[in-house]
């Protein structure tokens, strides 16, 4: 059964696998996401801040 293929079956199966295989990862990388990034509310984000976690980090100027 094996006999019949010879090195120029194999390596062209294989070329052709491999340039598959690429063809099929160009386009999942170039389709779009499937899920839209939620918008983020600045000022939530800022009021809500652990800003009480910052005193030895950062000094903060109040004024």
């Amino acid at each position: 059964m094996f006999e019949t293929l010879t090195t120029e079956v194999i390596l062209s199966s294989g070329i052709a696998g491999v340039s598959a295989l690429a063809l099929i990862g160009s386009l999942v990388m170039l389709r779009a996401p499937r899920h839209k990034k939620s918008e983020v509310d600045i000022e939530a984000a800022v009021r809500d801040a652990p800003y009480h976690r910052l005193h030895n980090v950062l000094p903060v100027k109040g004024g």
